[in-house]
Order: C-alpha cells, then structure tokens, then sequence
C-alpha cells in the first residue's frame, strides 16, 4: 500500500507538478502524487526533500521494483535526488544495493 502524505496541501500542490520519472502530466485516472524517498512511516516527515512527484503508475513501479531498479531504469529521478541534495553511494557489503542519505531526512539507509 503506498504511503500518504498528511498534508493534504501538499498533495494539492504535487497534482500539478509532472512525474519526475516519465515526464506525463496527472490525470483523474493516473494521478501524481507525493513519492517519499524515505517512507513517511518510519519519519512521519513530509520534509520538502524527502518528497518527489511520481504519477500514480510510477510510484506503484517504484514500490514494487525497491529504489535500487527504480533508479536505474528511471536515470532523471536520479538525478533529481542529487540535485535535492541525496547522497547516493554503493553498499559496502551488498553488491550492486544503493545507500540514500540526505542531511536533513532522518538517517540514510540501503535502498530496498
């Protein structure tokens, strides 16, 4: 089940904004919604960097693949984290699996 944000202006506002992953506007059918990067469950945080646009397709793509596919295939989400400020950096002991840490969303953590 994906993640809903709290603030219910938030989501407003992100209605507007296109899929940071496949560029398509919202619709009624397939709308874009809040993605957080670290899961509002475990930081009840809304943090304006903690959040990206991802049509509704995309973020059930994202939850369903894990960050570490997600990213990979979709290169401008990617970039986006960088831009925002996420650190994106290999795992030590795992092969291949992705560390997110940004200074400001509580701890960073292997992407799933």
């Amino acid at each position: 089940m994906a993640e809903r944000s709290k603030d219910k202006r938030l989501r407003r506002a992100l209605k507007q904004e296109l899929c940071c992953a496949c560029g398509t506007a919202g619709t009624d059918f397939n709308p874009v919604d809040p993605a957080h990067v670290r899961t509002f469950k475990v930081t009840q945080s809304d943090h304006p960097a903690n959040i990206i646009p991802l049509c509704r397709h995309c973020h059930r793509l994202q939850h369903s693949e894990g960050w570490d596919s997600f990213l990979r295939s979709h290169p401008p989400v990617l970039q986006l984290l960088e831009h925002m400020g996420w650190e994106i950096s290999l795992h030590p002991f795992q092969k291949g699996k992705l560390i997110l840490s940004h200074p400001e969303v509580a701890h960073g953590y292997a992407a799933k």
